[in-house]
């Protein structure tokens, strides 16, 4: 495991209850650095949906790291990614807490699902789009705009998406009107490729308009086939799964200010999907994602 580097002290997983987010918070307690004063501590923002399992995680998370425990805070947000006003509220609540006098250091955007094979086109909470893409998009874009329109000094130092190698397999060109699959089949493995396509094109469109400062990096990685309750009991074990520990603490990886980097594992990709290199489709699909979000 490639210990931190570059000195970030808070860090901000979503989808911490379980698999990778889990896996990663548990690696920034071990790590955590000694300090002598309580204010320097590591900050770890852990983030679920169901209030009791936070409040299971948080104390698992202090159990299995109590030998380091002076070192680091675990806190914790709560948030439904498949509602949209869930979302919105969880971004404001990050927003308040880490502050320009207390700033986020590090965003990792690691929630996701995957619909059940046999569950058909599923709503979500708020009834208006498809499951998928509400959770792995739609709340993705809401997240990293409050992140990244905020006060200069509170806007993350880095931006750390999990992504797929899953996003080559769209291979329609992308349709704004049917995000939702109102129109064609839908599967769950189209309605994932097409979500973790869609982000990496959001992040283009944030450079392509400027969003992202000089003192930021955004950049995307697909860690492989996880055995976590997405990847399947098949998967690589999660026991050996560092990526999303090693780009939230590596300074190996930063690119402030510059085009968003698409990461197989370690290395860069550069055999990604076509649409991602389409400034202007990008730039489409945050137009059509800013319209969304207004609904």
């Amino acid at each position: 495991m490639e210990g931190p580097t570059n000195g970030h002290r808070t860090f901000f997983v979503s989808g911490s209850t379980d698999g990778l987010g889990l896996r990663c918070c548990n690696q920034l307690a071990e790590s955590a650095p000694a300090v002598t004063d309580a204010s320097k501590k590591r900050v770890i923002a852990i983030h679920g949906r169901n209030p009791e399992k936070i409040a299971k995680t948080k104390a698992d998370i202090e159990k299995q790291n109590e030998a380091n425990a002076a070192n680091f805070e675990i806190i914790s947000f709560q948030g439904d990614l498949s509602d949209m006003n869930s979302v919105k509220k969880l971004a404001d609540d990050v927003m308040a807490h880490f502050n320009e006098a207390n700033p986020l250091d590090v965003f990792m955007n690691n929630a996701g699902i995957w619909t059940s094979k046999d569950g058909g086109l599923q709503k979500s909470a708020c009834g208006k789009f498809e499951q998928t893409f509400m959770a792995n998009v739609i709340a993705v874009h809401i997240l990293l705009k409050k992140m990244l329109t905020g006060p200069p000094a509170t806007v993350p130092k880095k931006i750390v998406v999990t992504s797929s190698g899953g996003h080559k397999m769209h291979k329609e060109p992308i349709d704004v009107d049917n995000f939702n699959f109102e129109k064609g089949e839908h599967s769950p493995s189209k309605a994932y490729s097409q979500s973790k396509l869609l982000v990496i094109m959001l992040e283009v469109a944030y450079f392509e308009k400027g969003m992202i400062p000089a003192t930021t990096t955004m950049l995307s990685f697909c860690p492989g086939w996880i055995g976590t309750n997405m990847g399947g009991a098949k998967g690589r074990d999660i026991n050996e799964a560092n990526e999303t520990f090693t780009f939230a603490t590596s300074d190996k990886y930063d690119n402030a200010g510059g085009r968003p980097i698409y990461y197989k594992q370690y290395d860069a990709d550069a055999e990604v999907n076509p649409q991602t290199l389409d400034k202007e489709a990008c730039l489409r699909v945050y137009d059509h994602l800013e319209q969304v979000c207004k609904e």
